[in-house]
């Protein structure tokens, strides 16, 4: 496959060649200004339809933004079904399913893991609260090392 193609290469090089050393003295002088002064390419391009085509690329990749925009409001609209077999309620109104084993009894009041952490400055609610929103916490200290 290679070798076909540096074969093909080289017989299109050679073809140029010969078309190039038979043209007529005059054509070639001509061909030689043309491209030594870079205007071998004029009338090619018609330079007020490149610049209506590029108004209307600009015009129809802001009509796609919009509808891209438009399509993803539209998937925000639609909500996440909940399983059939999920009660309904919140925190406050919660249903216990299932309890597997019997919860340990201390003989003193069990603190929660918040007041923990605190306690051990691994756990900064207040901060994680006001950068992030109600229920962030940051770890520092122990808490960060633990991470």
């Amino acid at each position: 496959m290679t070798q076909q193609l540096i074969v093909g290469l080289i017989v299109a090089a050679a073809a140029l060649y010969a078309v190039w050393r038979w043209m007529p003295a005059g054509w070639r002088r001509g061909a030689a200004q043309k491209l030594a002064a870079g205007t071998h390419r004029a009338g090619w391009v018609d330079e007020a339809r490149a610049k209506e085509l590029a108004a209307e690329v600009k015009s129809a990749e802001a009509d796609q933004a919009d509808a891209e925009e438009t399509w993803r409001a539209a998937l925000m609209e639609i909500p996440n079904l909940a399983s059939d077999e999920t009660p309904a309620g919140g925190e406050d109104d919660f249903i216990v399913l299932e309890t597997v084993g019997t919860p340990p009894e201390f003989d003193f009041e069990p603190r929660d893991h918040v007041e923990l952490g605190r306690m051990l400055g691994a756990i900064d609610l207040e901060r994680g609260a006001k950068v992030s929103g109600s229920r962030f916490y940051f770890l520092t200290g122990i808490g960060a090392q633990l991470e």
